[in-house]
């Protein structure tokens, strides 16, 4: 059982690596993010209007702080991999329609984007066959772009992350398929920034977020290998969407700094772990301290930049089932089920893999370890990352009396497998 789960989570994750810079107009967001995805624009005067003979009708008026009508806004859900999109008009109303013939998650969300205004989430429902809006989302005040505020263009569209094996009232219903495990965007720390702020607190909207089992995690990295990591911030429990918050210190970084944010998907002990995130967002604070919190308000506490516990039980094996994946083409090449297919070797933060008959032998050498390594559920795992956030990982997990070891090395977009049991 785990062989056949672990095997699956290597051979459809891939690695969702979006670049693009914080900050800018919305004009500039329009042209970000995913290309290949068709766009159904219903706006009257925007595009031309696909009249679609059964749909759910969205609608709503966008005000600004001083309730003057915004023009020209956009409103975007986005549906498998078809965005449904319309724009207001001069007096801040919209009508956006969506299919009725389409199996809805009980949760889903879009995003509203107006140019010099800080993007805005739009939450949505289905339920006993009724699309509905909640909390007033449909119209919002938008609030005017600060220089404070850093927009992640990439992070305007709904973002699954995972490896689309899932279960419970969390992780049941998605609105689009898994994109990878990891989402990248990143942003410039100015001189001046660096001179007025020491620290960029992160904002999303998600769910199905269990970082507290799985120790799913946000980070900043710069161009010299600094890393900062923190559990994300689990979300409702219900499966609905809520509101995060992680914050940063950034004493450590340098002035003109390029900083890669990253948001990852961990494997907690029984699968990677299956969430969705739209509508990510920093703003730079001054303050002492760093942690999470839920809403909108400053998170409390000390986040976790490493791991924790012995590593003493993650050591070199053996193994009887060796893999390759390329992430980007999800081709696969495996061994045979026989003694001796594979080897895993760690000598201290250093791992390597070898599998005889593919000619591999791959290395890696880690800088930071990242979670706790006590047992989950029966299974302990190491992870070790690198300054570009490749990583390496062995696990061990008891099922049924029998001790399963797995090795594990991410190098770019490639993924090798060694398996023991």
């Amino acid at each position: 059982m785990m062989k056949s789960l672990f095997i699956h989570s290597v051979l459809v994750g891939s690695v969702l690596l979006l670049t693009g810079c914080g900050g800018g107009s919305e004009e500039e967001s329009s042209q970000k993010g995913d290309t290949t995805n068709p766009v159904i624009d219903n706006s009257g005067s925007q595009g031309a209007n696909q009249n679609l003979e059964k749909s759910w009708l969205i609608q709503g008026i966008l005000l600004n702080e001083n309730n003057q009508p915004i023009k020209n806004a956009k409103i975007a859900v986005t549906l498998d991999k078809i965005e449904y999109s319309t724009r207001s008009d001069s007096t801040g109303k919209y009508s956006l329609k969506t299919p009725q013939d389409y199996t809805y998650p009980k949760y889903f969300s879009g995003v509203i984007t107006a140019e010099g205004y800080k993007p805005s989430t739009l939450l949505l429902g289905f339920s006993s066959n009724t699309l509905t809006v909640n909390n007033d989302s449909n119209s919002p005040k938008l609030q005017t772009l600060k220089e404070t505020d850093v927009i992640f263009f990439n992070g305007l569209t709904i973002i699954h992350l995972g490896d689309d094996s899932f279960s419970g009232s969390s992780n049941s219903q998605f609105q689009v398929s898994a994109q990878g495990l990891t989402w990248k965007d990143s942003f410039n720390y100015s001189a001046e920034q660096k001179n007025k702020y020491n620290q960029i607190c992160i904002t999303m909207t998600g769910k199905g977020i269990e970082a507290s089992v799985t120790k799913s995690f946000i980070s900043l990295t710069n161009q010299s290998g600094k890393i900062l990591k923190q559990n994300l911030v689990d979300s409702d429990s219900s499966g609905s969407y809520s509101s995060s918050q992680n914050c940063f210190a950034l004493n450590d970084f340098s002035a003109n700094d390029q900083i890669s944010l990253n948001i990852s998907s961990n494997n907690g002990g029984t699968g990677y772990d299956d969430f969705e995130v739209i509508n990510i967002t920093g703003q730079y604070q001054n303050s002492s301290g760093t942690g999470t919190g839920t809403g909108t308000g400053t998170g409390t506490g000390t986040g976790s930049t490493t791991g924790s516990g012995s590593t003493a039980g993650f050591s070199s094996f053996t193994g009887n089932f060796g893999q390759v994946v390329d992430a980007l083409t999800q081709n696969a090449s495996s061994t045979s089920i026989v003694n001796g297919a594979c080897s895993v070797t760690r000598t201290g933060n250093s791992l390597t893999i070898k599998i005889p008959s593919k000619n591999v032998s791959v290395s890696l050498t880690a800088n930071e370890q990242f979670g706790d390594t006590s047992p989950i559920n029966g299974m302990s795992t190491l992870n070790m990352f690198d300054a570009s956030q490749n990583l390496w990982q062995i696990t061990n997990h008891t099922l049924n009396g029998t001790s399963v070891k797995t090795g594990i090395i991410l190098i770019d977009n490639k993924s090798y497998v060694c398996i023991s049991n």
